[in-house]
């Protein structure tokens, strides 16, 4: 049987399509999360005070919002598209879903926090491409603290 292939990954095993239609992926993932959620919770503290000492102080603003940063593709750039969700927020934050961006190909999942229109402030990712050497490596993923 001859595999189709796919153009989002340069080999043409179709990372993206591939590892997002396999259920055990996502399972692997979220457990993969919880187990460095102590860790992330560290180095979150420690790397983003201000950032969040803002947030706190910035909270019942409505231009204030959590970003949830979405699943990229692991080799194609998209334009950049954030969507304020009317409604939907997580403890007394708004949430906005940032989809695409040049700069994180082959991100899983990401939190960060927007103060305005023009600045946000990425706390953490999660990757699922190859391992670069930045942060730290888990099992088939990857994280990383912003600085």
């Amino acid at each position: 049987m001859t595999a189709m292939k796919h153009a989002y990954s340069p080999d043409g095993s179709g990372g993206f399509v591939k590892k997002f239609s396999d259920p055990q992926f996502l399972d692997n993932a979220v457990a993969d999360l919880m187990s460095n959620t102590p860790r992330l919770t560290k180095e979150i503290l420690e790397k983003h005070k201000k950032t969040l000492s803002d947030a706190y102080m910035k909270k019942n603003r409505p231009q204030t919002r959590l970003v949830v940063f979405m699943p990229t593709l692991e080799y194609i750039s998209v334009p950049q598209i954030s969507v304020n969700i009317p409604g939907l927020k997580i403890g007394s934050f708004n949430v906005t879903l940032r989809f695409g961006g040049s700069g994180q190909l082959g991100r899983l999942f990401g939190l960060g926090f927007q103060f305005s229109k023009e600045s946000y402030t990425q706390l953490f990712h999660m990757d699922y491409h190859k391992y670069h050497g930045n942060g730290w490596k888990s099992g088939d993923f990857h994280y990383q603290v912003s600085h």
